[in-house]
C-alpha cells in the first residue's frame, strides 16, 4: 500500500495519505478503485465485519487443483456426489411458489 500512498502525496489526494478516516460505502470502493488502478490489480472484493467494511484487491488469480466435468466445485467440492445420468439443469417441473398465479399463506412458524 506504499505505493497508494505514494500516489495520494505525488497527485495531492489527501484520503490516500491517511491510515484512517471517516468514510461510507462510497468513499470505500473510492478507494478501492484507486489502488486497484495504481497496483494493477484484476479486481476488488468487500465483506462485511463487526465495525463496517473491509475492501479487498487480488493481483492475482490461481487456479486450485482440478475438477471433473461431472463434479462439483468450491465450496461443494467433496459433499455431494451425482450419479452417472443426472443432469443438474434438467428442469423437474417444479412450479415455485413466487411464480405461481395463486398467492400461497407463509408456513406456520409454530
Amino acid at each position: 500500500m506504499d505505493k497508494v500512498r505514494e500516489f495520494g502525496v505525488e497527485n495531492g489526494y489527501d484520503k490516500l495519505t491517511t491510515p484512517f478516516l471517516e468514510a461510507d460505502d462510497y468513499t470505500g470502493w473510492e478507494m478501492t478503485a484507486v489502488a486497484e488502478h495504481v497496483l494493477n490489480a484484476l479486481g476488488a472484493y468487500r465483506f462485511a465485519t463487526d465495525k463496517g467494511y473491509c475492501y479487498l484487491i487480488y493481483r492475482k488469480i490461481e487456479e486450485i487443483g482440478s475438477y471433473e466435468k461431472d463434479d462439483l466445485w468450491g465450496a461443494m467440492r467433496g459433499t455431494v456426489t451425482i450419479l452417472p445420468g443426472v443432469d443438474l439443469t434438467e428442469p423437474t417441473g417444479e412450479v415455485w411458489d413466487a411464480l405461481s398465479e395463486e398467492p400461497s399463506e407463509p408456513p406456520a412458524l409454530y
